[in-house]
C-alpha cells in the first residue's frame, strides 16, 4: 500500500495523545497505515540492496514503535512518538566505535534518508580527520559525482560540527570544513508528494544505494588510518568547542 496522507496524519495524531491506553484503541489505524507500509519498506530495502550491502543487518521485526518508555513519559506529556524509522548497519566489533549505517525517518512533518556516521567515537574522529588531512581525494570524487550529487547535493551534513577548529590542524587548512565536522554522514529529503508517491521506495532504495559508497568509504579510511586507543582520542578532543548536540538518529536500533 505505501505511506499516504492517513500515514502521517496518524503520527500527528498520535504525538499529542497523553493517554497511554490511546494506542490500544487504534491497533487496526497504527498496523495499517503505519507498521505495515514501513515493514513493506524495510523488506524492499533488504531484497534490492542485501547483496551491495554484504554484513548489513537489516530490521526484520519491530517496525513502528510508537510507544515512548513509561521513565520518559510525565503526567500531562505525550505518551507517543510522532516519528518511525529504519536503519542499518554492519555490527561492530568495539564497545567504543559504530560502523556507519543507513537511516530512514518519517515524522508527522519531515521524511528523509540517507547514510555515513552519525555519532562517530572520538577515536573515529580522530582517525577521520587524519585521512581528510593526508588524502580524501577519493572522497571530494564522490561528492562531485554525478549519480551521488543527484541525491546528496549538499554533500556532508553540517549540524555536528565545532565552532572553532580542531587545535591538531591549521585553521586555514584546504579542507578544514571537513576536519570541523564531528559526524560524517549525508542526507536526502523528501516531498509529500515524493512520500505518497509509488516511486517512493525506489528513491529511498536509491539513497541507500549512493549512501552504501559513502559508508565503503569512510570503512576504508578507519581500516587504513593509524589506530588511536580511546583514551588518546579522547585526550586529543579535550578542550574542543562544540554545538550542542541534535537528537540521536542511532539509538533505540530495531
Amino acid at each position: 500500500m505505501g505511506f499516504t496522507k492517513k500515514t502521517t496524519d496518524f503520527l500527528k495524531t498520535a504525538g499529542a495523545q497523553t493517554n497511554p491506553k490511546w494506542l490500544d484503541q487504534h491497533k487496526q489505524e497504527h498496523k495499517a497505515f503505519v507498521q505495515e507500509p514501513l515493514r513493506e519498506l524495510a523488506f524492499y530495502l533488504a531484497q534490492n540492496l542485501g547483496r551491495e550491502a554484504r554484513g548489513y543487518k537489516f530490521p526484520l521485526r519491530g517496525f513502528g514503535r510508537l510507544r515512548k518508555p513509561e521513565r520518559k513519559v510525565h503526567p500531562g506529556q505525550p505518551a507517543f512518538r510522532n516519528w518511525v524509522k529504519l536503519q542499518a548497519s554492519r555490527p561492530s566489533k568495539s564497545i567504543f566505535d559504530m560502523n556507519p549505517g543507513f537511516y530512514f525517518f518519517l515524522s508527522a512533518k519531515d521524511c528523509f534518508s540517507g547514510a555515513g556516521l552519525y555519532e562517530p567515537s572520538s577515536r573515529q574522529i580522530k582517525q577521520l580527520r587524519q585521512w581528510i588531512d593526508n588524502d580524501p581525494s577519493t572522497l571530494v570524487k564522490l561528492l562531485k559525482q554525478k549519480q551521488f550529487a543527484r541525491v546528496f547535493g549538499d554533500g556532508l551534513e553540517t549540524d555536528k560540527i565545532l565552532k572553532t577548529f580542531p587545535r591538531a590542524y591549521s585553521p586555514d587548512h584546504k579542507h578544514i570544513a571537513w576536519l570541523r565536522l564531528q559526524a560524517y554522514y549525508v542526507n536526502a529529503t523528501f516531498t509529500r508528494k515524493e512520500l505518497y508517491s509509488s516511486e517512493f521506495k525506489d528513491l529511498v532504495l536509491e539513497s541507500w544505494r549512493q549512501g552504501l559508497r559513502l559508508n565503503d568509504l569512510l570503512e576504508a579510511a578507519l581500516a587504513e588510518s593509524i589506530e588511536v586507543a580511546p583514551e588518546d582520542a579522547r585526550d586529543d578532543l579535550a578542550g574542543e568547542e562544540s554545538f550542542e548536540e541534535t537528537g540521536d538518529l542511532w539509538d533505540d536500533r530495531l
